[in-house]
């Protein structure tokens, strides 16, 4: 998993499962966001599933555009919500750094 999203997925062990879980980003106006934990996929603890479905199911996860997007400058794995005044520039989804760098794009805060 990449190490810069790796923070933005993680596994909730309760006593009868294993949820897998998603930070979300949710905008409280245009210079504050809140990120919540949602569950998105739950495994009992019954099924006994190994290590290495665990990291693939993970991996199905970072690759549903639902939860995750790639820049299409940089290709880097971006949160969905993450800049959402930037969301498409010229039909592209442009990472915050690719778009200051590349289209000069300037934030102000």
């Amino acid at each position: 998993m990449d190490s810069s999203i790796q923070k933005y997925i993680r596994r909730n062990n309760t006593a009868d499962e294993v949820q897998i879980q998603v930070a979300e980003i949710s905008w409280l106006n245009t210079h504050q966001s809140e990120t919540v934990w949602v569950t998105v996929k739950r495994i009992p603890h019954s099924e006994r599933v190994s290590e290495q479905t665990l990291r693939a199911i993970e991996n199905e996860i970072l690759n549903d555009e639902k939860y995750f997007v790639r820049c299409s400058v940089c290709n880097n794995l971006e949160r969905v919500g993450q800049f959402p005044y930037l969301a498409h520039i010229a039909e592209k989804n442009i990472c915050h750094t690719c778009a200051t760098s590349k289209y000069g794009v300037t934030f102000v805060h």
